[in-house]
């Protein structure tokens, strides 16, 4: 029984948990997670699009990430 209510159990909270503690642990600038469950984190890369945005929406039983790049790269 108790591994049929394991498999239900909503993990949000720790997810959101250990995510955040990685931002602050990696000292990542990032906007915490609003009432959606959704964060933004923005990473500095020494590439020709300079920065990455990464959005993560935790769920219930996962957790999703959208990697934005921007389209004025440098043309070099």
């Amino acid at each position: 029984m108790d591994e049929t209510f394991e498999k239900f159990r909503d993990t949000t909270p720790d997810v959101i948990a250990a995510v955040e503690n990685f931002f602050t642990r990696d000292k990542v600038r990032y906007r915490p997670f609003d009432e959606r469950n959704v964060a933004k984190a923005t990473y500095s890369i020494d590439t020709k699009f300079r920065h990455i945005d990464i959005f993560f929406h935790a769920y219930r039983d996962k957790l999703v990430l959208h990697m934005i790049l921007p389209l004025s790269a440098d043309e070099e």
